[in-house]
Protein backbone atom coordinates (compact mmCIF):
# COMPACT_ATOMS: atom_id res chain seq x y z
CA UNK A 1 0.00 0.00 0.00
CA UNK A 2 1.35 3.79 -0.37
CA UNK A 3 2.05 6.04 1.43
CA UNK A 4 -0.23 8.29 0.36
CA UNK A 5 -3.08 5.49 0.79
CA UNK A 6 -2.07 4.84 4.19
CA UNK A 7 -2.46 8.91 4.75
CA UNK A 8 -5.82 8.74 3.28
CA UNK A 9 -7.10 6.35 5.61
CA UNK A 10 -5.29 7.70 8.73
CA UNK A 11 -6.27 11.08 8.25
CA UNK A 12 -10.03 10.57 7.21
CA UNK A 13 -13.20 11.77 9.55
CA UNK A 14 -10.11 13.35 11.92
CA UNK A 15 -11.79 16.64 13.17
CA UNK A 16 -8.32 17.85 14.35
CA UNK A 17 -4.56 16.64 14.81
CA UNK A 18 -2.15 17.13 17.08
CA UNK A 19 0.85 17.56 15.24
CA UNK A 20 3.96 16.47 17.63
CA UNK A 21 7.94 16.94 17.27
CA UNK A 22 10.58 16.91 20.27
CA UNK A 23 12.17 19.94 21.14
CA UNK A 24 15.30 17.79 21.77
CA UNK A 25 15.72 16.07 17.80
CA UNK A 26 15.70 18.42 14.91
CA UNK A 27 15.15 15.89 12.80
CA UNK A 28 11.73 15.77 13.86
CA UNK A 29 11.06 19.07 13.39
CA UNK A 30 12.29 18.87 10.09
CA UNK A 31 9.88 16.84 8.56
CA UNK A 32 7.30 18.93 9.99
CA UNK A 33 6.27 20.93 7.01
CA UNK A 34 5.09 17.65 4.86
CA UNK A 35 3.16 15.94 7.82
CA UNK A 36 1.03 19.34 7.68
CA UNK A 37 0.91 19.48 4.13
CA UNK A 38 -0.16 15.72 3.92
CA UNK A 39 -2.85 16.46 6.65
CA UNK A 40 -4.36 19.15 4.45
CA UNK A 41 -4.01 17.34 1.37
CA UNK A 42 -5.77 14.01 3.09
CA UNK A 43 -7.68 15.15 5.82
CA UNK A 44 -11.27 16.71 6.10
CA UNK A 45 -11.30 20.19 4.58
CA UNK A 46 -10.69 22.85 7.60
CA UNK A 47 -9.21 20.34 9.86
CA UNK A 48 -8.26 21.63 12.99
CA UNK A 49 -4.30 21.71 13.63
CA UNK A 50 -2.38 22.14 16.61
CA UNK A 51 1.31 21.96 16.54
CA UNK A 52 2.92 20.87 19.92
CA UNK A 53 6.44 21.12 20.38
CA UNK A 54 7.13 18.51 23.59
CA UNK A 55 10.06 17.95 26.48
CA UNK A 56 10.06 21.75 26.90
CA UNK A 57 11.77 20.48 30.15
CA UNK A 58 14.72 19.55 28.68
CA UNK A 59 15.96 22.85 28.24
CA UNK A 60 19.80 21.62 28.26
CA UNK A 61 19.17 19.30 25.38
CA UNK A 62 17.00 21.57 23.05
CA UNK A 63 17.81 21.84 19.81
CA UNK A 64 14.64 23.50 18.60
CA UNK A 65 14.14 26.88 20.05
CA UNK A 66 10.42 27.60 20.86
CA UNK A 67 10.52 30.91 17.76
CA UNK A 68 11.59 28.16 15.17
CA UNK A 69 7.99 26.02 16.13
CA UNK A 70 6.36 29.31 16.61
CA UNK A 71 7.42 30.59 13.69
CA UNK A 72 6.36 27.63 11.45
CA UNK A 73 2.72 27.38 13.30
CA UNK A 74 2.50 30.69 11.91
CA UNK A 75 3.76 30.27 8.30
CA UNK A 76 0.72 26.91 8.27
CA UNK A 77 -1.83 29.28 10.36
CA UNK A 78 -2.07 27.01 13.32
CA UNK A 79 -1.63 27.52 17.39
CA UNK A 80 1.73 26.23 18.94
CA UNK A 81 2.39 25.32 22.20
CA UNK A 82 5.59 23.96 23.87
CA UNK A 83 4.41 21.23 26.35
CA UNK A 84 5.62 18.86 28.90
CA UNK A 85 4.56 15.44 29.22
CA UNK A 86 6.67 14.34 31.89
CA UNK A 87 5.97 17.93 33.99
CA UNK A 88 2.17 18.25 32.43
CA UNK A 89 2.86 21.65 31.34
CA UNK A 90 0.49 23.46 28.17
CA UNK A 91 -0.37 19.72 27.73
CA UNK A 92 -4.26 19.83 29.03
CA UNK A 93 -4.06 23.57 27.43
CA UNK A 94 -3.48 22.25 24.44
CA UNK A 95 -5.73 19.81 24.03
CA UNK A 96 -8.65 22.29 25.17
CA UNK A 97 -7.49 24.54 22.59
CA UNK A 98 -8.10 21.95 19.96
CA UNK A 99 -11.31 20.56 20.96
CA UNK A 100 -12.60 24.67 21.77
CA UNK A 101 -11.35 24.94 17.89
CA UNK A 102 -13.22 21.58 16.90
CA UNK A 103 -16.38 22.51 18.52
CA UNK A 104 -16.48 26.22 17.12
CA UNK A 105 -15.88 24.95 13.52
CA UNK A 106 -18.11 21.93 13.47
CA UNK A 107 -21.25 23.33 15.82
CA UNK A 108 -21.10 27.10 15.79
CA UNK A 109 -19.95 27.71 12.72
CA UNK A 110 -21.95 27.30 9.54
CA UNK A 111 -25.26 25.69 8.76
CA UNK A 112 -23.56 22.63 6.66
CA UNK A 113 -21.43 21.79 9.28
CA UNK A 114 -24.12 21.13 12.54
CA UNK A 115 -25.30 18.09 13.47
CA UNK A 116 -28.56 17.69 14.75
CA UNK A 117 -29.67 14.44 16.61
CA UNK A 118 -33.53 13.80 17.08
CA UNK A 119 -34.10 12.56 20.19
CA UNK A 120 -37.29 10.34 21.27
CA UNK A 121 -38.81 10.68 24.83
CA UNK A 122 -41.83 8.29 24.12
CA UNK A 123 -42.32 6.30 27.58
CA UNK A 124 -42.00 2.52 25.69
CA UNK A 125 -44.60 0.42 27.57
CA UNK A 126 -43.29 -3.28 28.16
CA UNK A 127 -44.33 -6.23 29.36
CA UNK A 128 -41.43 -7.34 31.20
CA UNK A 129 -41.41 -7.53 34.94
CA UNK A 130 -39.20 -5.46 35.63
CA UNK A 131 -39.28 -1.34 35.17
Amino acid sequence: MTKSVLSSDYYRGAHGILIVYDVTKAESFNSLKKWIQDVRAYAEQNVNLVLIGNKCDLAESREVDYETGENLAKEFGIKFFETSAKDHVNVTEAFDALTRDVIQRKFKGGGENKTTVDIDLKESKSSSCCK
